[in-house]
């Protein structure tokens, strides 16, 4: 069961993984998670990631990076030579946006679970300036004029 499923059946958020018959407390908090990536992303290796996600002490059995991309989620960290097509870093200012847009939710004063934040996330409205950057950035143009419109897009919106 992932872990949002986990959340809406049992009625909160876990703050804690299992290692070993051990449970170890992490930093659930989303900026905290998006810290991290951002981290990574810039080239922090995964196991002093691994440090500022466990709040008291990673396992030491040595899987706690494993842990970690399990409990955040494998999608969220960058594949080698991939580019995707967001930064939670880069398009920061559109996520609160859409954030603020859809759901009324300020994300520069709510304090909120990652998983909350990605089941929000992946749900965002398709009509807000970000979703609408993310489309420009994937989509395959065929006409000239079409990539001239999304090119403005991009640029309108920082892409």
């Amino acid at each position: 069961m992932d872990n949002t499923a986990q959340a809406l059946l049992c009625g909160e958020y876990k703050d804690c993984v299992m290692s070993d018959g051990e449970w170890y407390r992490v930093d659930a908090d989303f900026r905290t998670v998006l810290r991290i990536l951002h981290y990574i992303e810039d080239g922090m290796e995964l196991e002093k990631a691994a440090r500022i996600f466990f709040m008291d002490r990673p396992p030491e059995s040595g899987d706690s990076t494993e842990l970690m991309k399990s409990f955040i989620g494998e999608e969220y960290f960058p594949e080698e030579g991939k580019k995707r097509a967001y930064s939670f870093y880069h398009d920061a200012g559109l996520i609160a946006g859409a954030f603020m847009q859809c759901y009324g939710i300020d994300l520069f004063s709510e304090d909120m679970h990652w998983h909350r934040f990605c089941a929000l996330f992946t749900a965002l409205d398709g009509r807000c300036a970000f979703s609408e950057l993310v489309c420009c950035r994937i989509r395959k143009y065929g006409s000239p004029a079409e990539k001239l419109a999304a090119r403005r897009i991009t640029r309108l919106y920082g892409g």
